[in-house]
């Protein structure tokens, strides 16, 4: 079990069940969404557990086994698939070989936008605080490796209201920080993830008070969401013109977890 010879990810067998040559590879691509992250270093960045010999142990099973054990949580398997790419250390020299692509094949690309992957830090003595320390990882990633990480998406919680803005001066500091991030996405299935803190918090009074801040220091608005939560982001977008929105993912038409794929397609486009 103890991973003593490195084995691939299952994520990662999976990439190479194909090699492919990139097509058209005179355009310049800009890459505006990846995430980064290793639980390994430092310190199980951007992970933040409760008891590190636990999280040291995880670290140190194979892969596989790792991946079967992320897979337990059925909330994680159901809405992010059984081969989990959240356990996968990825940060500069993996990001660069996708880039580059089997045998330096891959397209051309010019740079890239890293969202946040959930830090959390506890030396803060405001909630707030919590995950404002991955933009200083960033900033570093990019300083190790200039061709990417162009720009950062931070994590803020915005249902704080007015009180997230300790975290918004931070952020404005790093000339990397272009947006931060509050995902919206909730379903009543019992079995996806509902990454928002209740229903409808895009229309919660508090929340929206900390969105409204995010104009004054110039930061976009990046947003996970499923088709329900449609309708309420326009609404917002309405409501505050002078935020960018970006909503990833074409805000997730659900076909898992009881919702059924033809009855949500054309709700989903209307919508849209």
């Amino acid at each position: 079990v103890i991973g003593l010879k490195r084995e691939l990810y299952p994520v990662e067998e999976w990439v190479l069940q194909y090699d492919e040559d990139a097509v058209d590879t005179d355009i310049s691509v800009f890459d505006c969404h990846h995430h980064a992250g290793n639980a390994r270093w430092p310190r199980g960045w951007p992970v933040v557990h409760d008891n590190w010999l636990t999280l040291a142990l995880f670290c140190s099973l194979k892969p596989s086994v790792q991946n079967h054990l992320a897979n337990q949580d059925p909330k994680r398997r159901e809405t992010f698939g059984p081969k989990d790419s959240h356990i996968l250390p990825y940060t500069g020299e993996e990001i660069l070989a996708d880039m580059r692509g089997p045998n330096g094949r891959g397209h051309n690309v010019v740079g890239s936008i890293f969202v946040t992957w959930g830090w959390k830090s506890k030396d803060v003595d405001q909630e707030c605080m919590l995950p404002v320390k991955e933009a200083d990882a960033a900033a570093e990633l990019h300083r190790q490796n200039p061709q990417i990480i162009n720009g950062f998406i931070g994590k803020a919680n915005l249902s704080l209201g007015a009180e997230v803005e300790p975290a918004l001066q931070y952020y404005k500091k790093n000339p990397l920080v272009v947006g931060v991030r509050h995902s919206l996405s909730w379903a009543e299935a019992e079995h996806l993830v509902k990454e928002a803190e209740k229903e409808n918090l895009a229309y919660d009074s508090k929340w929206r008070e900390g969105f409204a801040l995010l104009a004054k220091y110039g930061l976009c608005f990046d947003t996970v969401i499923y088709h329900l939560q449609i309708d309420a982001v326009a609404d917002l977008a309405r409501d505050f013109p002078d935020t960018t929105i970006i909503v990833n993912h074409m805000a997730v038409p659900l076909g898992v977890g009881g919702y059924n794929r033809e009855e949500v397609r054309p709700t989903w486009e209307e919508s849209m």
